[in-house]
């Protein structure tokens, strides 16, 4: 969620894409956005756009040098009131694991321009106006 919350599309940007695509979901677009923009401004006072949580991953799924990632082992609680939380360890000296074993990957830095132009393509790509 740290790497989703900076995956901010801002108003201005819908409206230049609900305003220059033949995207099949033209109509749903602006409507969309705005209802979690306006959710957003009352969760986060002064935010400037709303995050798109889902559409970062998905952007990652094809452009998976957006994200810069760092490797730790990542265990889900199963019980108790942490039940379902994730938990990495980042202390300077984690624990020591088997380096071969450590495959979790957690996204920590994303290039919030290159998802923003990317977002803006996949809506203005005349492939997609069909």
């Amino acid at each position: 969620m740290n790497v989703t919350n900076k995956a901010i599309i801002r108003p201005e940007t819908i409206n230049f894409i609900a305003n220059n695509t033949q995207s099949p979901f033209k109509d749903l677009i602006k409507p969309a956005y705005d209802y979690y923009y306006e959710a957003y401004q009352k969760l986060v006072p002064g935010i400037q756009g709303a995050p798109l949580h889902d559409v970062l991953v998905l952007s990652v799924l094809t452009n998976p040098d957006l994200v810069k990632y760092v490797k730790r082992r990542v265990r889900i609680e199963q019980f108790g009131k942490a039940k379902g939380k994730s938990i990495a360890d980042f202390r300077p000296k984690p624990e020591q694991e088997v380096p071969e074993t450590l495959d979790d990957n957690i996204a920590m830095e994303l290039d919030v321009e290159r998802f923003v132009i990317d977002f803006m393509e996949v809506f203005l790509s005349q492939e997609n106006q069909k």
